[in-house]
């Protein structure tokens, strides 16, 4: 589906993008963990993603939570809501780090000096677009990660690339614990 698309010219659907992470997933064994890098770039791709993990749907549980509430007074006799599922993702990890650092790390990767190969940096010419992208929507899925609870992880990305690293294995494994212990590790 995905190649008609492209041969098409058409972009591929979110719907779509999200259909085969979910099924990539799937195919992992029970104990095995995944690593979304840059997915989801959008509010509508969260959205999609958490409603194939959880099998919810925020939009519809965000209507129902405004439906039906008196902006005076608590129903006293209004049925108990249903307890929150837990998020479709552990936890989302936010690099913070400037347009200028992150222009500096994909040139020197582009020219061999990092451990990175050149494959793994998308052209230097793509980098402002990227960057744009990433700004137009980043507010957006900030406002929606936060209103789950505590799974969005803030880290300072402006550090030497080694420091960067040992911050990102410690908030793994922060969370890796913190869900152990839940008993909800996916």
């Amino acid at each position: 589906m995905v190649e008609k698309q492209l041969r098409k010219g058409k972009p591929v659907t979110d719907e779509l993008l999200v259909e085969i992470l979910v099924e990539a997933i799937k195919c992992l064994s029970a104990n095995a963990g995944w690593i979304l890098d840059g997915f989801p770039a959008t509010v509508n791709q969260a959205k999609l993603l958490e409603k194939s993990l959880t099998g919810d749907d925020p939009e519809k549980n965000a209507a129902k939570n405004t439906k039906n509430k008196s902006a005076l007074v608590e129903d006293p006799a209004a049925p108990a809501e249903p307890p929150t599922r837990s998020p479709g993702l552990d936890f989302i990890a936010f690099i913070e780090v400037s347009d200028t650092a992150v222009l500096q790390r994909a040139a020197t990767t582009m020219m061999g000096g990092s451990d990175a190969s050149a494959g793994d940096v998308p052209p230097i010419n793509q980098m402002p677009h990227r960057i744009k992208g990433f700004l137009d929507n980043w507010q957006r899925l900030e406002t929606w990660f936060s209103a789950q609870p505590n799974i969005l992880v803030k880290v300072n990305g402006d550090v030497e690339e080694g420091v960067l690293c040992k911050k990102m294995e410690e908030v793994y494994l922060s969370a890796l614990y913190n869900k152990q212990n839940e008993g909800t590790l996916r």
